[in-house]
């Protein structure tokens, strides 16, 4: 079975043929292919692979499959004594990756 830990939007995963993951927002759409290039680590079977001259030779091809939104986060400060109350909240945007292949 063929593993890989990618780099990713200063992120690292580690990912196989088959899986669907989810990342911040990319700029491709559902149904774009996807190359990534940044390896870290590679794993064919039993052969774990290290050298920067094979990784820099790997690829992992996805493709987007969906677009979505995360849970809605509150973030309140308070200061004691002040009257001082603020709440704010956001969403974060994530792409949802289905890895095709890993190329050794």
């Amino acid at each position: 079975m063929k593993k890989a830990v990618i780099e990713a939007q200063g992120s690292q995963l580690q990912v196989k043929e088959g899986d669907v993951v989810t990342m911040d927002r990319l700029k491709q759409k559902p149904g774009e292919k996807i190359e990534f290039i940044n390896v870290v680590l590679a794993q064919d079977g039993e052969k774990l692979i290290t050298d920067n001259k094979a990784l820099k030779k790997i690829k992992v091809q996805g493709e987007v499959v969906e677009e979505l939104r995360g849970e809605k986060i509150r973030v309140t400060k308070y200061k004691a004594k002040k009257g001082y109350r603020k709440t704010i909240g956001h969403r974060s945007d994530f792409s949802k990756v289905k890895i095709n292949e890993i190329n050794m």
